[in-house]
């Protein structure tokens, strides 16, 4: 079984240039990296409106992280060289597409360069074997050989399968108002954005989900056409906030009877 840190992930943070990811998407990702709790290999993708190039964008990042960790900059410098930015309308193909031809890229000189890896250990395991080969008689050696052999093939495979993996998973995150959940979402679709991935797609969607009932369900039955139900996950600020409040209340009123 592959655990989630041995394969290569995308982040996607779509309003990445507006407040809540300025004040929480990004530095709550800096936070996992920092406890080394984000997969060992990722990149995080920022979209948005905002025309920034990619180094303008970066150093926006480092400014406002600073801000919030002046004791970790070395720390900061290299999260910041994995945050990569596009710019565009949450309802243009031409510009989600575009974003989508760097993710690739990213993703795939990544995977390039594990399978130089993976070579290389199999050269360097090779050599070893058999510097130790020829330190046996003709009968051990071919003894050796066969049983390093297998050795060999069943350690590169388990190898590929638990350290390393050519997949790649991709996490898109909305920080974005609720009346641009859906121009995004069948932008995406539309692109075939997800289909481009070799591992899982997985929407993360932040702010106010709905007002009420519903438009809370007007909402969801709108994704649910674009995107696979079990892929969808759901932040919400407002939507239990007089419920809240009630609780609170009578707590306060309990305390004080």
């Amino acid at each position: 079984m592959e655990l989630y840190k041995d394969i290569y992930t995308s982040i996607i943070v779509i309003g990445a240039s507006g407040d809540l990811a300025r004040k929480k998407t990004y530095p709550a990702l800096f936070e996992l990296y920092i406890h080394h709790i984000l997969p060992k290999q990722f990149l995080v993708m920022g979209y948005a409106r905002s025309a920034k190039t990619n180094i303008e964008f970066q150093n926006y990042l480092k400014l406002n992280l600073i801000k919030l960790y002046p004791l970790k900059q070395n720390d900061i410098n290299e999260f910041v060289l994995n945050c990569y930015y596009s710019h565009g309308g949450y309802d243009s193909i031409e510009d989600v597409h575009a974003m989508n031809e760097i993710i690739l890229k990213l993703e795939e000189s990544y995977s390039h360069e594990l399978e130089l890896e993976l070579k290389s250990n199999n050269i360097n395991n090779n050599i070893t074997e058999f510097e130790e080969v020829n330190d046996n008689d003709e009968q051990q050696q071919q003894q050796n050989i066969n049983n390093n052999s297998s050795s060999n093939q069943n350690e590169n495979k388990q190898s590929k399968q638990s350290n390393h993996s050519n997949k790649s998973n991709r996490i898109y995150y909305f920080a974005i108002p609720p009346n641009v959940f859906i121009p995004i979402a069948k932008t995406i679709k539309n692109t075939n954005f997800m289909s481009t991935t070799t591992g899982t797609n997985r929407f993360i969607i932040e702010k106010p989900f709905g007002m009420d009932y519903e438009s809370c369900y007007a909402l969801q039955a709108d994704l649910n056409i674009l995107l696979d139900e079990e892929a969808i996950y759901r932040i919400d600020h407002y939507l239990g906030m007089y419920g809240v409040y009630i609780c609170v209340l009578q707590c306060v009123i309990l305390y004080l009877y």
